[in-house]
This record gives structure tokens, sequence and C-alpha cells, in this order.
């Protein structure tokens, strides 16, 4: 193999949203089950083999992150609900656990590719880790990039209702190393109104 690849997928649920939880319904969200859909290192055999151009051995992981306001086979809190909080402990979880999924794959050996995904809610909580990842790698290099970034009926990040600034760009420009494909889906401007959306 010419090269090696590490690419990790994080999904970050909506609020009210909890795989575990919505598992024994039968009634999982989108994200859980693009979650599911992701290969995952305890797999066998969870890795892509690319084509005679690229040649790379691309191993896959995903991380889960659940909905505000859910814990695993606990009762929601309709508090966490309203108020959206508890976002910031769920960010710096998926951070830990990316350097540790990392720390496995030497950056002199692999690449390291980041799929972000998030729902409503769980697209700010994405947005915001996006923008941690970005702050890490000018003071704890992962050296990492963003392949794809996709966010599903996204909420305003940061900000009270109805401030349209934006907190926390990005650079996401053409000859950005970090350019990352990406697709945003909106709900109807009308149900958006209070809900302003922040740049990645």
């Amino acid at each position: 193999m010419t090269c090696k690849v590490f690419c990790v997928g994080v999904f970050f649920d909506g609020t009210g949203n909890n795989l575990v939880n919505d598992e024994k319904l039968s009634q999982t969200s989108n994200i859980a089950r693009l979650y599911r859909l992701y290969p995952k290192l305890a797999e066998k055999d969870a890795y892509i083999i690319g084509n005679k151009v690229t040649e790379c051995r691309i191993y896959l992981d995903s991380i889960y992150i659940e909905g505000i306001g859910t814990k695993d086979n606990e009762s929601d809190s309709g508090w966490e609900q309203g108020t959206g909080s508890g976002g910031a402990k769920r960010i710096n979880r998926a951070v830990k656990e990316i350097r540790a999924l990392r720390a496995k794959f030497p950056k002199n050996e692999y690449k390291f590719y980041i799929d972000v995904f998030g729902f409503s809610r769980g697209a700010a909580l994405a947005r915001d880790f996006i923008n941690t990842i970005i702050t890490y790698e000018l003071d704890k290099p992962l050296y990492s990039s963003f392949k794809f970034i996709g966010l599903f009926d996204t909420v305003g990040s940061f900000g009270k209702a109805g401030d349209d600034k934006n907190y926390k760009p990005i650079d996401a420009n053409e000859g950005s190393e970090g350019k990352a494909l990406w697709g945003e889906i909106f709900g109807t401007p009308s149900s958006k109104k209070y809900e302003p959306y922040n740049l990645i």
C-alpha cells in the first residue's frame, strides 16, 4: 500500500434522540441509522482498499453522541432539552474520543480524516465540535482534515434568539487543507426565524 488512512465518523444526534433508548422502541433517528451504517474498528475487515490509483488502505471507525436531554437507559430530562444544557460535555467527550483514536494511528504512518454528521441541535454541536478541533490543530495538532460534513435541519449554535452573528468561522476556502465536502439541509426560513445559522 502506498498510503494508509484512518477515517472516523462523528455523529451528533438531535435533542431527545438516543440510540440506546430509541432502539428499544424501534424508532431510531436518521443520525443513529447513519451511525449504524458507518463501519467500526471492532468489526471484522473494517477497512476499505482503494483502487489502483490511490492504493490506500482506509481504516474506519465511528463515534455516536446522544442528543441533548438524554442518557442511555434513563428517562429524558425536560430541563436539558428545553435549555440545551449538556452540549459542552458532549463536545468534550467527542474530542477526547477522537484524540484517543488518533493515538492508535501515528501521524507519521496514517493520514487522518474526520466525517461529521449532525441533526437539529446536534448539528449545532457538530459545528462547535469542528471549530474545537480546528482550535486543537493550533495547540495540540491531530494532523486531521475534515472530509465530509453533513448537517441536517440545523439550529443556531450561539447567542440569543434572532442573533445572526457568526461567532466561530473556520477556514473552508478552496485553498484550505481542511476544506471539506459539506452539505446543510435547512428547514423553511419561517421555521428558523429564531434559530440563526452560524457559519462553520
